[in-house]
């Protein structure tokens, strides 16, 4: 398989998100190369197209990802040759 680079993408309110977030980076960092980012305006998406895989992880409301996480995903412009999986 080999080593992969990763990309973390968190929104978190009180800090509980960000620390998975990390949890998950320490844990991959063992066999992969990865970062973590946090949502914020006027990303730089580019950042993200040397990655292998995109992690991203959210608070919810009703069971809902939050505004912040939907309106970075939707922004996201359409990468080549990478596949999404939910």
């Amino acid at each position: 398989m080999g080593e992969k680079r990763i990309a973390v993408v968190h929104h978190s309110g009180s800090g509980s998100t960000r620390t998975i977030g990390e949890v998950f980076a320490e844990l991959l960092s063992k066999k992969h190369s990865v970062d973590t980012y946090p949502v914020v305006r006027n990303f730089d998406y580019g950042l993200l197209t040397k990655y292998d895989l995109l992690i991203f992880g959210t608070l919810t409301f009703n069971c809902s990802p939050s505004k912040s996480m939907m309106e970075f995903v939707e922004g996201m412009p359409k990468f080549d040759n990478k596949t999404a999986v939910r």
